[in-house]
């Protein structure tokens, strides 16, 4: 098992619709949204969910992966307005029920922390 915790490119927007749709179908209290209306998103809405997360400076997601197989996420986000600027939200934390109890959910919260703290602006998380 090579667990690795990185970005997922634009090209792999059906890795990270495939994680999120078992996150949500696993995990249903976990998550704000659900399955039934997640899975019916079109094509583009997920490869859109997954460029936003490159393209701005306002959020970031990442993957645990075992080898090619995506296996766990974490995402946050935060906001320009200058009242709650300084508070990332952190969402979407999954990993895989064959992978939990390995310390995958701790190296992807302790990257996500890493890449926050690069966020000048970011004091707090929520």
């Amino acid at each position: 098992m090579q667990i690795t915790i990185s970005k997922l490119t634009d090209s792999e927007w059906v890795k990270y619709k495939k994680i999120r749709l078992e996150a949500l179908k696993q995990e249903p209290s976990a998550f704000a949204s659900s399955f039934e209306d997640d899975v019916q998103l079109p094509d583009e809405q997920w490869k859109k969910r997954l460029q936003r997360s490159h393209d701005n400076n306002q959020s970031v997601m990442l993957f645990a992966k075992d080898g090619d197989r995506v296996i766990g996420m974490i995402g946050a986000f935060w906001s320009n307005k200058e009242k709650i600027k300084h508070i990332a939200n952190i969402f979407g934390v999954y990993v895989n029920s064959d992978y939990r109890g390995k310390g995958i959910g701790n190296m992807l919260m302790e990257t996500l922390l890493d890449n926050l703290a690069r966020v000048s602006e970011i004091e707090k998380y929520s």
